[in-house]
């Protein structure tokens, strides 16, 4: 949602094409998802063995 936000507030222009919009929504998918795995699989894995230790 923050880039969706970032882009209202720098070129709100690129929400009025259909297209554009979508690649936008995918493209911010596409981030979230990555900070997902990026968090589910790197650093809390890493968290937990801090833990353990």
């Amino acid at each position: 949602m923050l880039v969706l936000a970032a882009v209202m507030a720098i070129n709100p222009t690129l929400m009025e094409s259909p297209l554009m919009a979508l690649g936008l929504f995918a493209g911010a998918f596409v981030l979230a998802a990555g900070i997902h795995v990026l968090y589910s699989r790197v650093i809390e894995p890493r968290r937990q063995e801090r833990a353990r230790q």
